[in-house]
């Protein structure tokens, strides 16, 4: 009978496998109509994003899925800037479960790239707890003089 050789393999692959780590990757991307807007500002819901119909810059805050202790090992976000003079300005947030800042990642659209049609800004890594949460809060200037507006299409963030 030739079952113990293929046992012992079969014993032997079992056991690398139990030895090596888990590693799960979670990628969670949203539309920008999920980002909310402070206050009562005039906010253009589109199924392409989140867009400001004001005159003044407005902050929209976007929630992120968090997986079960889970760091943030990279996040983008499109955004949409019409402005010359002002820049789509973007921070992500980890934070703990009673809310207090624990890390975050900055990045601005630049007013170089106004006018054009999209741009991805690229946040971090980012440590995060157990419980906590992520929190994408991007600051959209006021629409041009030609009512062109500026917003937030898309984000996604990938935790390990």
């Amino acid at each position: 009978m030739r079952t113990a050789p293929l046992f012992i393999v079969t014993s032997l692959l079992a056991a690398a496998s139990a030895a090596t780590p888990a590693h799960a990757e979670f990628e969670t991307s949203s539309s920008g109509s999920a980002c909310l807007a402070s206050g009562s500002a005039s906010v253009e819901r589109r199924s392409i994003g989140s867009f400001n119909g004001t005159n003044d810059a407005i902050t929209f805050l976007c929630p992120a899925t968090k997986h079960y202790n889970s760091n943030i090992q990279s996040a983008t976000a499109v955004v949409v800037d019409r402005r010359t003079d002002a820049e789509v300005d973007c921070t992500l947030f980890s934070l703990t479960r009673r809310g207090e800042t624990l890390a975050f990642s900055r990045r601005g659209s630049g007013v170089a790239f106004a006018n054009s049609t999209a741009a991805v800004l690229s946040f971090a890594p980012l440590a995060s707890t157990r419980q906590g949460v992520h929190i994408l809060r991007c600051t959209v200037p006021g629409r041009t003089a030609a009512n062109e507006w500026s917003g937030v299409a898309s984000y996604s963030i990938t935790e390990e």
